[in-house]
């Protein structure tokens, strides 16, 4: 998911929706350069997180690495108010909630609309970039992120077991930018659900 949205160095890369760190965690042990910062509003699945970083800097000290640590720290947030300034982020990317497991798709409906708005805003204009995994199409229908294509937009549909994601890949356009309603009336809404398979 990261490589899609090809992190530079000195990129500021969040996980909102972390759970246990996974994505940080791989993403700190790939992008070394990069500052990784991950976070949930379960305290559980922060401390699940950090302990998961704790077992693998044990693992790496081991080994015989030396233990530098990685870029990369976890936080407890609510999701819908970020603690961070606005255009301060250079990468979003999260696996959203499908609704299964934890919440429902009933509760992402108000969910996804509310964190999505927050993540803009900490997204930088014109250079940021998101990787936003779900199940939950319909809801990403619903606030329109389906419906508004552009070329900044890649969707990328694929199966995994049971389950049919969809990764969304973004770029963030300034305030002036993009114009999704005269951009989907150009090309028609013919195209509005095609995917591309990865």
């Amino acid at each position: 998911m990261l490589r899609l949205c090809s992190p530079q160095l000195t990129d500021i890369i969040i996980d909102p929706m972390c759970g246990t760190g996974a994505i940080p965690i791989e993403g700190a042990l790939e992008f070394t350069h990069s500052y990784f910062l991950g976070g949930d509003n379960n305290l559980l699945a922060v401390n699940r997180s950090i302990n998961n970083i704790n077992s693998l800097q044990q693992k790496r000290l081991n080994k015989g690495r030396t233990n530098w640590g990685l870029p990369l720290d976890v936080v407890q947030w609510d999701i819908c108010n970020l603690p961070l300034k606005t255009s301060s982020v250079d990468i979003v990317i999260t696996d959203m909630p499908f609704g299964k497991r934890i919440g429902s798709k009933r509760k992402n409906w108000d969910l996804y609309p509310a964190c999505l708005k927050e993540m803009g805003r900490v997204c930088r204009p014109e250079t940021g970039r998101a990787a936003l995994l779900t199940q939950d199409k319909k809801c990403f229908v619903k606030i329109g992120l389906l419906s508004c294509r552009s070329p900044a937009h890649r969707l990328v549909s694929s199966h995994v077991s049971h389950i049919k994601p969809l990764l969304m890949v973004d770029q963030r356009r300034s305030p002036t930018g993009h114009n999704c309603r005269k951009d989907r009336k150009r090309r028609g809404a013919g195209d509005v659900g095609q995917t591309q398979s990865g």
